[in-house]
């Protein structure tokens, strides 16, 4: 099977039973008719270059029950996994007034704390998207693991949420249902996704706060169709098994698309699916039931070119982190958000030894060195001056001044550095662990 295939049936026929809200299309620039209703389409330039940066944490757990021996249990997976994405527009135009792409994504996956990886290449998946929207190529797509592709395809369909709107275009408080067959080979037939898209208000961007976002709402529910006793797809038929069986799901996603450039600026997804479905021969024998359960949050957002720092600006400190703070009790989108004071061996502001370091984890990791004694390691950072601040706060066990004071902490057998609180301190950023933005 091609890669396109692969794309176009959702891309997922040796991934983890996970189904997206939305259907693999792309792209949405904003064009405001007379009645305040807006059509979506991009301004987009050849040679163009756009970053996102785009997340995804995947659990998923099978649980077997046979009446044939078998060696092979199904594992568990729960898998966080952060990819820093270049798109390279190299030929977009308008045709019949329809946006035609073609495009590369190259997937530079970011280290997690406490998580070793190599120096692999690079993944590309090179695509173009046609005046339907569909994508027809998508090639490189196949090489990705099962939770890369569907972090890609997350993305590419929430970048083109814009072309999914009606083509008279959408106003603030429309609502509107919509039905689509899952196209993914499954072992229950007459699935369906009921959609439901709110066009809920025009505000803010979360990430260019200078600029407007129509901000959308999509709720979508797995139906079945198929009686639950025969469930048989037809390929399941023409190799003489039966199936039966229940699948459901519900998929809830809110997407911040520019009214003036037409580009997705953040999209959000949070999914639970679950599917009990038994596998047999037609005569009964040699059955299997498989119970497959599967939650998901996946997100992206739009990095500006004045927030993106080359590798090459990028600079390694030594330094052993002597403190830290963090709002892990309170879990905002999905993160947690940290705060490391690292005293760097070599400073590069003479003012000050130690530096700041900002960052964001899922809420149920925690950074490695939490269960160790601090020592001396490397740091890949980035400078960002217009961070720099008075380090504000107070130590634990210390009273508070102010109630949304930071409280710091020592790390576990660190030395008791004394912190100097009120003075500006330099704001780093790093280049292995992400800062979330917080919407």
């Amino acid at each position: 099977m091609s890669s396109a295939a692969h794309c176009r049936r959702g891309g997922r026929s040796r991934a983890p039973w996970l189904t997206l809200a939305a259907g693999i299309v792309l792209l949405g620039a904003s064009v405001t008719g007379s009645d305040d209703r807006v059509v979506l389409l991009p301004r987009l330039l050849n040679g163009e270059t756009l970053h996102y940066e785009s997340h995804a944490r995947v659990s998923r757990l099978i649980k077997t029950k046979s009446n044939v021996a078998t060696m092979m249990e199904p594992g568990e997976l729960r898998r966080d996994l952060t990819t820093d994405l270049k798109l390279s527009i190299q030929d977009f135009e308008m045709m019949d007034k329809r946006p035609y792409l073609t495009a590369e994504t190259e997937l530079d996956p970011v280290e997690q704390a406490g998580e070793v990886t190599s120096a692999a290449k690079i993944p590309k998946v090179n695509f173009t998207i046609a005046g339907d929207g569909g994508v027809t190529r998508a090639d490189g797509l196949e090489e990705l693991d099962p939770e890369q592709r569907i972090s890609w395809q997350f993305w590419v369909a929430q970048f083109a949420f814009g072309w999914t709107l009606p083509g008279a275009g959408v106003k603030p408080g429309e609502k509107w249902k919509t039905v689509e067959a899952e196209k993914t080979p499954m072992p229950i037939a007459g699935l369906s996704w009921e959609r439901e898209t709110t066009y809920v208000e025009n505000d803010t961007c979360p990430i260019l706060k200078d600029e407007q976002c129509a901000v959308f709402l999509i709720k979508a529910t797995l139906k079945q169709k198929s009686s639950q006793d025969d469930t048989t797809p037809d390929d399941y038929d023409l190799h003489g098994l039966k199936t039966s069986g229940v699948a459901k799901g519900t998929n809830e996603t809110v997407v911040y698309v520019s009214l003036k450039t037409g580009l997705l600026v953040r999209a959000t997804e949070d999914l639970e699916q679950l599917m009990d479905v038994t596998i047999a021969k037609v005569d009964g024998s040699n059955q299997v039931q498989y119970l497959l359960t599967v939650t998901g949050h996946f997100e992206t957002g739009f990095v500006p070119a004045n927030h993106f720092a080359p590798q090459s600006e990028a600079e390694t400190l030594s330094g052993r982190v002597v403190a830290y703070s963090s709002n892990s009790l309170a879990c905002l989108n999905g993160n947690a958000y940290w705060s490391i004071l690292i005293s760097a061996e070599q400073p590069k502001d003479t003012h000050s030894q130690l530096i700041r370091v900002d960052f964001s984890l899922p809420c149920d990791k925690s950074p490695e060195w939490m269960s160790k004694k601090p020592s001396i390691q490397n740091f890949r950072l980035i400078r960002e001056k217009n961070c720099d601040a008075v380090l504000p706060g107070t130590m634990e066990g210390d009273p508070k001044e102010h109630s949304t004071w930071p409280i710091w902490y020592y790390p576990p057998g660190a030395e008791h550095d004394i912190l100097p609180f009120g003075e500006e301190l330099p704001c780093y950023r790093s280049v292995g662990l992400p800062l979330v933005p917080l919407v």
